[in-house]
């Protein structure tokens, strides 16, 4: 983070060097040519396709002949708890991501008129 002090941006000539992290990236997720996720979120990332996978698998279950409607609602009921989680998970993102005040934070003026 950059002090923003009076006379202390960077002037003509001076050098300027930024450090930044790129994430790891997962080609063609929900159509994007990458997006990017923190390795911290990837097991809920599994999770939260586990359950929607349950849910899915248990709806095809039902519309079949024979089916053990007894494994049926457990695999249900697996895929609710687990996509509760995911959106707990997906809010507590939501509520952590929210930001106010200017988008890129405090800086300098690039002129007289950007203020």
């Amino acid at each position: 983070m950059m002090d923003i002090i009076d006379g202390s941006q960077p002037q003509t000539d001076e050098e300027l060097r930024i450090w930044y992290v790129s994430p790891q990236t997962i080609q063609d997720l929900n159509g994007a040519d990458s997006t990017t996720i923190p390795d911290v979120h990837v097991s809920k990332l599994v999770e939260g396709a586990a359950a929607k996978a349950a849910m899915a698998r248990a709806v095809d279950l039902v519309e079949t002949a024979d089916t053990d409607i007894y494994s049926v609602q457990i695999l249900a009921t697996w895929g609710k708890h687990h996509k509760g989680k995911w959106d707990r998970f997906l809010d507590s993102l939501r509520k952590r991501g929210s930001r106010f005040g200017p988008a890129w934070g405090d800086g300098w003026s690039l002129d007289k008129w950007d203020n």
